[in-house]
């Protein structure tokens, strides 16, 4: 015989277990953050990878329905048992076992409601035959909703691999019967494949039609997050965008365009006439130059180092070397010289600043010899440089923004004459008057 309180014990114990198996319900909350689904979906940069996570986002969703369910059935079981009536735990034979194996039980039943499967456990309760009537009637619009968006979400999936296969196959085609050297063609392909999917993926704006949609006011904030901050790698234009951040909108929208350059494209050559300022947002460019029969190299870094400044303070510019891109994939901000000059002519506290500058730079620019001459400007070694001309001989505009000057220097104790004193050979001299 049992002793006194024994069947209040096994209850508690039962009732504790099915409390056990319910807390997790409480992670179906976390559906309800919408804003963190967004976040992780931001986090995605490939359509294909956020298809894939609708696809396990769904999934989870099933398993998370079915572990709610299971622990209802698990639940009426066992309240059921308690009282001594009828109940699947019992009858089906499970009465006897684990704790841990009932629940897996209870989750097969309510998987195979979802699904045409079948197992060895059936209701035997009024209550258990209402519960499973529910989750069936349940599980039939569930679960094809369910099935619908995964099926839906792998087809998409399929079908753009099939598109990207279909496309490039015609462009080997297209390749091989023209008698394309194999160099060439790989080159083209390695080119072509991440340029493909940069736009499938929406990197450019025409590919996203939302955009059409912008008000021109944020068109145009959208435009200048995403040329400024490149070019602010130049200390000029990072004082412009304290003095008159309005200058640096307008650049955005008239003078700063982007371009894209495979593996061993050049960018220029020596002799030519440049047209605009480069920037470097992502790859790697190598500049060469040949001066008196020895080859003298440069790397150019992205939020380091621009090439071909003069471009911007003179009536020609010539180049001096050739500039190549290294990475596979190279993307750059390029500010074209024409419309820099009609855009900083319209704001006349810009236009000073800016001419101030172009002065101090060319009137160095005319000093260096010629064998030291350059098209990179290595920033990490020229930033308190071209800092000064900035403010070099002008007392009224250092009074009024030589806190920005001090702010960004790196030496203690070192002014604005003695960091103009210190100016390295840079750049070439080919110009003949600033701006």
């Amino acid at each position: 015989n049992a002793a006194p309180g024994t069947g209040g014990g096994g209850g508690a114990v039962k009732l504790l277990r099915i409390l056990r198996l319910a807390r997790t319900i409480r992670l179906l909350r976390l559906l309800k953050l919408g804003w963190i689904l967004t976040i992780i979906n931001d986090l995605l940069d490939s359509e294909a990878a956020s298809i894939i996570a609708n696809i396990i986002k769904m999934i989870l969703v099933l398993l998370g329905t079915n572990h709610f369910i299971a622990c209802m059935w698990y639940a009426i079981g066992s309240e059921c048992m308690s009282r001594n009536e009828a109940n699947w735990l019992e009858i089906d034979g499970f009465d006897d076992r684990p704790w841990n194996y009932q629940y897996l039980t209870s989750f097969h039943w309510s998987i195979t409601q979802f699904t045409p499967a079948s197992m060895n456990v059936n209701a035997h309760h009024f209550w258990e035959r209402v519960f499973a009537i529910f989750v069936v009637v349940f599980a039939l619009v569930g679960f094809s909703y369910l099935v619908g968006s995964i099926t839906g979400s792998l087809t998409q999936l399929r079908g753009m691999k099939e598109e990207a296969a279909k496309e490039f196959w015609k462009l080997r085609r297209y390749l091989k019967r023209n008698n394309v050297n194999f160099e060439l063609s790989m080159r083209i392909q390695r080119y072509l494949e991440h340029e493909y999917h940069r736009q499938t993926e929406g990197s450019t704006p025409n590919k996203v039609k939302l955009l059409q949609l912008l008000s021109e006011q944020l068109h145009n904030e959208l435009q200048y997050a995403m040329a400024v901050p490149h070019i602010q790698v130049h200390p000029l234009f990072t004082f412009l965008g304290q003095v008159s951040e309005v200058v640096l909108q307008r650049l955005s929208q008239g003078a700063i365009y982007p371009k894209h350059f495979a593996r061993g494209d050049p960018v220029f050559l020596p002799t030519e006439t440049a047209t605009a300022c480069y920037f470097l947002v992502s790859g790697k460019l190598q500049y060469t130059r040949d001066t008196e029969g020895k080859e003298h190299k440069e790397d150019v870094d992205k939020g380091e180092d621009w090439v071909a400044e003069p471009v911007l303070w003179t009536p020609r510019w010539v180049h001096l070397g050739v500039l190549v891109a290294v990475h596979a994939q190279n993307h750059m901000m390029l500010v074209d010289s024409d419309k820099f000059a009609a855009i900083i002519s319209k704001t006349p506290s810009a236009y000073r600043i800016v001419q101030h500058y172009a002065v101090n730079f060319m009137k160095h620019l005319n000093s260096v010899p010629d064998e030291e001459l350059s098209d990179v400007s290595q920033g990490e070694n020229l930033g308190e440089t071209i800092r000064a001309f900035i403010f070099k001989d002008n007392a009224e505009l250092y009074a009024e923004h030589g806190h920005w000057f001090d702010s960004t220097q790196t030496h203690d104790n070192h002014s604005v004459h003695d960091a103009a004193a210190d100016c390295s050979s840079w750049f070439s001299s080919a110009a003949a008057s600033a701006v």
